[in-house]
């Protein structure tokens, strides 16, 4: 894979993560976090397939896919590693079993959080601070970066980042 290749897979999975993101939105607002975890199907689906090195399996999420990441990776240790562009705690009250904040301090993976400095959907003292403070993730295994911008990160550094972090945490794309 090169960069070349980079927009066509970023396009595949927006798409993926989108239908995804709407259908656990759906159950998670219903309480069905037993369904909500069968919506990580698809990683079960990738670990049936020999080629695929399923010891090499990232989390990648943005907006309300990083909000509900702690719930994931928890529900799925399968990812070994995390990247969640614009992240942060939500304001909406949830129950307890599907509350983000309920499950940061049982992450593990490693995680990059990318954020902007003037998110007006995830404040950095009030939404961003917290969620990161509170992950388990071992403070060597964790980073956070904020941006000058809002509920964005500059593409490029989005990228750079995420390939830099990943090859740290899974190795190179071989």
């Amino acid at each position: 894979m090169t960069v070349t290749d980079l927009p066509a897979v970023n396009a595949c999975l927006n798409a993926a993560s989108a239908a995804l993101l709407a259908t656990g939105y759906v159950l998670i607002r219903g309480g069905r976090r037993d369904a909500h975890k069968r919506v990580i199907g698809w990683v079960d689906y990738v670990s049936s397939r020999p080629d695929m090195d399923t010891s090499r399996i990232a989390y990648f999420g943005t907006s309300w896919g990083s909000n509900q990441a702690p719930i994931n990776l928890v529900a799925e240790p399968r990812f070994k590693a995390a990247v969640l562009n614009v992240a942060g705690l939500t304001m909406e009250r949830s129950r307890p079993e599907v509350d983000p904040f309920n499950y940061l301090p049982r992450v593990t993976q490693p995680v990059l959080m990318l954020n902007g400095k003037y998110d007006f959907f995830f404040p950095v003292e009030t939404e961003q601070r917290p969620f990161f403070d509170n992950l388990g993730t071992a403070a060597d295994r964790k980073k956070w970066v904020v941006y000058e911008g809002g509920h964005d990160v500059p593409r490029t550094e989005l990228i750079a980042q995420s390939l830099r972090w990943l090859d740290t945490y899974l190795g190179p794309v071989r």
